[in-house]
């Protein structure tokens, strides 16, 4: 464990970051809900929001949290 003066703040980063992706990944997944909740209303099968918005909730479930973990990583985070 990093024993230095920095630690609380270095905790305390991390608990941030955490968090930041698990909201990534429960705004990813409310997306796609909403997307299902659309495409199960149209019964005509015209409407392409909810397809859209699931494929959109997909990429931010999937992408969202690696691309973030990814920018931390870089020397200047």
């Amino acid at each position: 464990m990093n024993e230095g003066p920095h630690r609380g703040a270095d905790e305390a980063r991390a608990a941030r970051r955490f968090w930041a992706l698990q909201l990534i990944r429960v705004i990813g997944l409310a997306l796609v809900l909403f997307g299902v909740v659309l495409l199960s209303r149209d019964a005509s099968g015209e409407a392409y929001e909810g397809p859209v918005l699931m494929a959109l909730g997909a990429f931010v479930f999937f992408i969202g949290p690696r691309f973030l973990a990814r920018r931390w990583k870089s020397p200047d985070a």
